[in-house]
């Protein structure tokens, strides 16, 4: 089967092969970045689909290069969610299908401020995860506000990147509950029906159409919500695609080699990250952990979040400021509690932007290794765009504290890896202070770590001193969502490298993240105000 994965800064696409105990094996991969265009864009908030498609296609290609005689017949996609896409009939030519004619807002986009602030807290609180500005209710208020026209003639709306390019290769428009669940729309009364039993996670009576419509979203956009397909369930075949990527080298070739392939939705990057990373995860035994204690685990890709997934027959705990209640795509009954965090990986895009240091032959990396721990004296605060946990802050930004004459550009490179280790830190504490009853807070469990942040051998090591605990790096930690979406074990995969604590730096490191967390609850005022002047005199 060929498993893909739309992320924020590239795509992902593995050939793999499963044998009778469901285990992984990875045949080939390709990872496509995305260009610097598409880049730029989504660092804004949005995002062109049809760089998906694109990129997707490249992918393709690169696999059949390397395995000509294999044909695939199963197509798996994941990708990032919370993404509200509009489509219709551009120009009002049915004939080209279906189409953005809005702009793509991604889950990082915080625009809708306003029309957040409209809705009131007696209907919001009965909105699965609504967190606000950055939830599709009152992103879809602000689409109606500045782009009328495309809202009236909206025919489907789409929800992630994976629904986008099921649409694109199959025609059909379905989400996944996973990414449902994060997008503010679904019901908590009728997701609650489905975590104790009472209900399936297929119906439509999962999205709360009647508290929509009173919170002003138009009833054409709330009846144009996608249908919820089931894991293993088979939404179409290859029979469609190609007309956005139609200049696309090999798009005719790639189509026509997948051409009748079974599609599945594999669920949202957290459903197939989840399912992933907690194969790695220590098995509870009865000497150390009751068996109901669940593991947590660190995905650190450009985006982030600290994350677990509760026992069967748990019910969710009241809802808290900072914790999305996700269902599971793998087992609906279930639930995955995330702690977000909007920028981890991207902080080091961002600085490697900047040149630091430039002309020294040396990686970020590298360069932050010769850096005085704690960056000397000197906090990144790494909230490029904005943030949700432990409390929602659309406007928090980025800011280095305590530069001095001395400040090296070396320490600067340490500070944001300690940084970004920092906020995850905060994270999992986070999540563990929220549900201490089951979710494994015991030092002598490893925490597991995945996504393309992980293979930083010194990001991994300073948060494992910084949580004061051991670290778990897979061998591949970015392939790791990969397997998951393959609806697998990754038993094909190695379990990698443990970290331990630093026992010299633990004092330091435990002071300075006080520090930290005190800056950032302190600096809030000063985004605020720093966000209210771009508004005015930026048009932002």
């Amino acid at each position: 089967m060929l498993c893909v994965d739309l992320g924020s800064t590239s795509v992902k696409v593995a050939l793999i092969n499963t044998d009778e105990a469901s285990r992984v094996s990875i045949i080939a991969t390709s990872t496509q970045r995305y260009p610097p265009s598409c880049r730029t864009k989504m660092a804004q908030g949005e995002v062109d689909p049809s760089c998906w498609a694109e990129m997707v296609v490249k992918g393709l290609d690169a696999i059949m290069t390397q395995e000509p005689h294999c044909k695939p017949t199963k197509i798996c996609v994941s990708g990032l969610m919370q993404t509200l896409m509009m489509l219709g009939h551009t120009d009002g030519d049915a004939a080209l299908g279906l189409l953005p004619i809005a702009p793509c807002l991604l889950y990082s986009d915080s625009r809708a401020i306003d029309e957040a602030a409209s809705i009131p807290p007696d209907l919001s609180s009965t909105l699965l995860s609504f967190k606000g500005p950055s939830s599709l209710p009152a992103k879809l208020l602000w689409v109606m506000k500045h782009h009328p026209d495309a809202a009236r003639q909206c025919r489907q709306v789409l929800l992630g990147a994976a629904d986008y390019l099921i649409h694109w290769l199959t025609g059909e428009c379905v989400t996944d509950v996973t990414n449902a669940s994060t997008t503010g729309l679904l019901s908590v009364h009728e997701m609650e029906k489905v975590w104790r039993g009472q209900n399936d996670a297929g119906g439509e009576a999962l999205w709360a159409k009647e508290v929509l419509l009173r919170t002003g979203v138009a009833e054409g956009l709330v009846e144009a919500l996608p249908r919820i397909a089931a894991a293993g369930e088979v939404v179409g075949a290859v029979t469609v695609g190609g007309k956005s990527v139609a200049n696309v080298d090999g798009a005719d070739r790639v189509l026509q080699w997948i051409r009748g392939a079974q599609v599945y939705h594999a669920g949202g990057d957290v459903a197939s990250i989840t399912h992933g990373a907690l194969s790695f995860a220590p098995t509870p035994t009865s000497n150390t952990q009751p068996a109901s204690v669940c593991p947590t685990y660190l995905y650190l890709g450009t985006s982030g979040w600290a994350a677990t997934l509760l026992p069967p027959g748990s019910s969710p705990p009241a809802a808290t400021e900072g914790i999305f209640t996700l269902a599971y795509h793998y087992d609906p009954s279930r639930v995955v509690l995330a702690a977000p965090m909007l920028t981890a990986g991207g902080n080091f895009e961002w600085l490697e932007g900047l040149q630091i240091g430039a002309g020294v032959g040396k990686g970020m990396e590298a360069m932050a290794s010769e850096g005085r721990v704690g960056g000397g004296g000197v906090l990144w605060l790494p909230h490029l765009k904005g943030e949700r946990s432990p409390d929602n802050c659309p406007n928090a930004s980025g800011a280095f504290i305590g530069v001095t004459a001395s400040t090296s550009p070396a320490d600067l490179c340490r500070a944001v890896h300690e940084g970004v280790a920092f906020q995850a830190a905060r994270l999992i504490r986070h999540l563990e202070k929220y549900m201490p009853s089951v979710v494994d807070v015991s030092s002598s469990q490893p925490v597991v770590v995945v996504g393309g942040c992980a293979n930083s051998s010194l990001l991994a090591q300073t948060l494992s001193t910084a949580l004061n605990r051991s670290v778990m790096v897979p061998c591949e930690p970015s392939l790791v969502g990969l397997a998951g979406a393959a609806m697998a074990e990754t038993q094909g995969l190695a379990d990698g490298v443990t970290y331990e604590p630093c026992v010299s730096e633990a004092g330091a490191f435990c002071e300075l993240m006080c520090v930290y967390e005190k800056a950032s609850d302190a600096l809030r005022p000063v985004c605020e105000g720093l966000a209210d002047w771009r508004r005015q005199h930026m048009c932002l």
